[in-house]
């Protein structure tokens, strides 16, 4: 399976995680990965455990109020930055705030 394939799959972290411990199995046994017996059931367990916070975290609610604040704040930006007189800070000030803005506008977008 390839990164191709991966990104039209359903399950994308399950079948990561999957990868990863069929790896980490593959190299104990191979004994590349020189590592006690007794460290694998962990290694597997700690890989469990993250798949599990993942999914708890699925299960909290979105941040669909921080898009829309960072929508309006977008707005509110752009009509303050008109009455700033000097052009050299406006440019910079815009820039800048503009920039972080925008980034968290799309990071929550794509939590929606």
């Amino acid at each position: 399976v390839t990164l191709a394939k991966l990104a039209n799959m359903q399950h994308r972290p399950e079948v990561v995680r999957q990868w990863v411990q069929g790896f980490i199995m593959e190299c104990v046994h191979i004994a590349t990965l020189n590592i006690p017996p007794s460290v694998v059931p962990q290694i597997i367990q700690h890989l469990d455990d993250g798949m599990f916070k993942y999914h708890e975290s699925l299960m909290l609610g979105q941040p669909t109020p921080l898009s829309a604040i960072a929508g309006v704040l977008l707005g509110v930006h752009f009509v303050l930055t008109l009455f700033v007189g000097d052009n050299v800070a406006s440019v910079a000030f815009t820039s800048v705030i503009v920039f972080a803005l925008w980034s968290l506008h799309f990071v929550t977008s794509e939590f929606e």
